[in-house]
């Protein structure tokens, strides 16, 4: 289904499993693509300098969140795939990745280098503050959610 270039960052499209979302930078720039399992057809969905991840899918599939560096620094985006809008849902000088939906798609959850090392924090999708979620470790790296339930990594050493 993919080939050439280097593809990375695959992630399932919808709840059916019958597409995917993955990042392939075979063009020369980071570029997210969306491939249908059973066309094989592929849909350029945007490409960005620096880097391009889809992280979370709406659970109607219209909407992604995706990590994004057009300035050097990732921040997280929200993008509606059917009119290929996107809007900034972070702006940090560090680290803002891995964003995926909470609350019904009412917010997001996502890891960022905000107090000098990875922690968990959380953000309303329209409006509202930045809040952290994990106050304990200091190298919560990864986050992922499961149903109403927010999971994430801790890497203690």
């Amino acid at each position: 289904m993919v080939s050439g270039g280097l593809n990375i960052f695959p992630k399932w499209a919808n709840d059916k499993q019958t597409a995917f979302f993955y990042t392939s930078y075979a063009s020369g720039e980071p570029t997210l693509y969306k491939v249908d399992i059973y066309s094989g057809s592929k849909q350029k969905i945007a490409s960005s300098s620096g880097m391009i991840v889809c992280s979370d899918v709406s659970k109607d599939g219209s909407k992604i969140l995706v990590t994004m560096a057009p300035n050097d620094q990732p921040d997280i985006y929200l993008m509606d795939i059917n009119d290929g809008s996107k809007r900034r849902l972070t702006t940090f000088d560090g680290i803002d990745v891995g964003g995926n939906f909470v609350d019904d798609g009412a917010g997001i959850v996502f890891v960022s280098s905000r107090l000098g090392y990875p922690n968990i924090f959380s953000k309303p999708l329209y409006g509202g503050k930045v809040s952290q979620m994990v106050y304990h470790g200091r190298n919560n790296s990864s986050c992922s959610t499961f149903g109403k339930y927010i999971v994430y990594s801790s890497r203690e050493t």
